[in-house]
């Protein structure tokens, strides 16, 4: 028998208005990625492409690296923050 998937989790500080939390964990990359929802643009900086997004009605941007290892993005990343080409406030990455 299988049982859905039921995740809760506690005790953690999150950003104010935005429902993530402030250290950049494991489980939250997955649940970004599939919970955004992308507005359709995107900009080329120098390490790769910044993909805009939505979560839970906050703006967020995906970082993709252009530079691969393993057939893989160095990088796969979202970001709170994306203001004159610089992206700050990393919230979750892939593979950490």
């Amino acid at each position: 028998m299988t049982r859905p998937l039921s995740l809760s989790i506690t005790g953690i500080a999150e950003i104010p208005d935005k429902g993530l939390s402030a250290a950049v964990l494991p489980w939250q990359w997955p649940i970004l990625a599939l919970s955004v929802a992308y507005t359709g643009t995107e900009t080329t900086i120098g390490t790769g492409t910044v993909l805009y997004a939505t979560y839970d009605g906050s703006p967020i941007y995906r970082h993709i690296t252009t530079a691969e290892t393993g057939g893989y993005p160095d990088e796969d990343a979202f970001y709170l923050t994306f203001e004159d080409g610089v992206l700050s406030d990393k919230v979750a990455q892939r593979g950490q």
